[in-house]
């Protein structure tokens, strides 16, 4: 939970995580989009970058844990961040309360209790360590499952579309989510294009899935465990099949701090790639083998990027970033032949956060674009 202004120059949250010149702090796979890709290789992968680098995220975890003033009552200590900020996704709360939550926290209202539910009893709650107290409700945040609520048909198509299915050890090499040798290419590249990943946090050594638990019962697909979303921007699949008819894609699964700007691109992207009017169309591979072969590879690199960056998050299931979101949005506009550097000069591109207004007017420089591209097509003829 972080306050809504961080940071000792006390930046709006949302605004930070989408000003260009902050992104460039975050290990991101895809971040050599924006075309910083040596301010980007100073800061990840030589000794004194990543010096600089962490000595970022441990301002911003400070920070949050001095403005909250997590320390200055026991029961709000309890509440201290288990992972450090630069692993937290997109649940990465902010308070907007008008009214202090902590100074509530502090109160003899609540109380907080950390620990393993052994068992309930009528009107109480027993924890491991012997404590019990008593309790008129049990609210079970358990979250969602990554399983599309949709069958689809034949059975193992999922497999191809790119969507969650069952971990296997012997797969056919048209499922990337499960081909070995392709995900252990990605780990490597990962590692050594960005190696502070390779202290990954630890959520909790204790901690067991609560359908793991005697007695609880759960969707049978919520036992088996599932890859994740296996691609291509996130949104099609990265299979021949579904590439050369060009009518299927999934929207709306990516988590950000900008949703907003997000469903707009990526609607603008789908539309052109459903018309076949992508500058880089992913479909044009298909009878090339190296290119469809290098197209397959970049996604299971994207894809794979999230177990590593955000490991205890959305991100080992599918497209779960904070300060990835711009080059992202970089990327989806490279493809669609737009130029991404939306803003009056270069120190506005570095310094002044992106939003919704930025990208205002995209659509219609897309169809300008278009139009254009068509006039000289006509004088060429």
């Amino acid at each position: 939970m972080a306050p809504p202004y961080v940071t000792p120059f006390k930046k709006w949250i949302e605004k930070l995580a989408n000003t260009r010149f902050l992104t460039w702090f975050s290990p991101c796979i895809w971040g050599d989009a924006d075309g910083y890709w040596g301010i980007r290789y100073f800061y990840h992968r030589t000794a004194i970058g990543r010096f600089i680098v962490d000595r970022f995220w441990n301002i911003l975890s400070q920070d949050v844990i001095t403005i909250n003033k997590f320390d200055s009552h026991p029961d709000t200590a309890k509440l201290k961040p288990w992972v450090h900020v630069m692993f937290t996704g997109c649940s990465y709360s902010i308070l907007n309360y008008e009214h202090d939550f902590f100074e509530l926290v502090k109160s003899d209202k609540i109380n907080i209790h950390i620990g393993e539910i052994i068992r309930l009893s009528p009107g109480k709650v027993h924890l491991a360590d012997g404590t019990e107290f008593e309790s008129e409700a049990f609210l079970a945040n358990t979250g969602w499952t990554h399983v599309p609520p949709i069958k689809f048909l034949p059975e193992g198509i999922e497999k191809e579309l790119g969507i969650p299915h069952e971990v296997a050890e012997n797969a056919p090499v048209q499922d990337l989510a499960n081909n070995h040798a392709l995900l252990g290419r990605a780990d490597k590249e990962i590692l050594e294009r960005f190696p502070r990943l390779k202290i990954q946090p630890v959520w909790n050594k204790n901690f067991g899935s609560l359908i793991n638990q005697k007695g609880i019962s759960a969707d049978e697909r919520s036992r088996i465990p599932l890859t994740p979303y296996m691609l291509h921007r996130f949104l099609v699949p990265a299979s021949p099949r579904f590439l050369r008819p060009r009518d299927i894609a999934f929207i709306g699964h990516q988590t950000n701090f900008s949703n907003i700007i997000t469903a707009h691109i990526t609607g603008l992207w789908v539309s052109a790639y459903f018309s076949g009017k992508l500058t880089r169309d992913p479909s044009k591979a298909v009878d090339d083998k190296e290119e469809m072969e290098k197209l397959q590879y970049e996604t299971v690199l994207h894809n794979r990027f999230g177990k590593w960056r955000y490991p205890t998050e959305w991100g080992n299931k599918g497209p779960n970033f904070t300060f990835d979101a711009v080059p992202y949005f970089d990327l989806l506009q490279r493809d669609l032949g737009l130029n991404p550097f939306r803003k009056s000069n270069t120190l506005t591109e570095m310094y002044d956060p992106y939003g919704p207004e930025d990208y205002r007017y995209i659509n219609e420089e897309w169809l300008e674009k278009q139009a254009q591209a068509s006039g000289a097509d006509k004088s060429v003829d």
